[in-house]
């Protein structure tokens, strides 16, 4: 399966996770190189297997990685926040700005309500249709409207969306 993972210079990587009760696997190919890597394990929580046997895939840093907070690299195209709506305000709250990402860029950070994207009102939306919002192709450009609670104030920000990783 394509499961849209990061895929390095010289890679062509497909691979897929599964599991019950009790125990997990992964298996994972790199159809250039013509290697793969199978990772069983055999107790729920801790390492996940699909992250795993990615970032093995990947040739991704494992020394120094939490393996509570283990992932994959993904490679997305957008930028770079993820969000949520806050379940007390109703407010759509970024939760985490990637680095290397556009939002990073500009100086975005977790906490930051966005009021607007490209002059649309996020109040009453879900994340799925916000998400939706911010949406597009690479060289695109995306309008938000915020707020810093810290500051009680409001600034505007254009991104132009781009390719990020993820995971590292």
């Amino acid at each position: 399966m394509d499961e849209a993972v990061y895929n390095p210079p010289g890679t062509e990587l497909l691979g897929h996770a599964g599991g019950t009760f009790g125990s997990r696997s992964f298996i994972g190919f790199d159809i250039k190189k013509r290697r793969g890597v199978v990772v069983l394990k055999n107790q729920v929580g801790g390492i996940r297997a699909g992250e795993l046997g990615w970032r093995i895939l990947q040739n991704a840093r494992l020394n120094g990685v939490d393996p509570a907070t283990l992932t994959a690299i993904h490679e997305y195209v957008g930028s770079g926040i993820a969000v949520d709506v806050d379940k007390k305000t109703g407010m759509l709250r970024i939760t985490k700005v990637f680095p290397n990402s556009p939002a990073s860029r500009a100086d975005l950070s977790a906490g930051l309500i966005v009021e607007t994207i490209n002059d649309v009102p996020t109040v009453g939306k879900g994340t799925a249709a916000c998400i939706g919002l911010m949406r597009g192709e690479a060289g695109t450009k995306v309008q938000l409207r915020f707020v810093n609670p810290a500051r009680s104030e409001t600034n505007s920000v254009e991104l132009t969306r781009q390719k990020f990783l993820t995971g590292d």
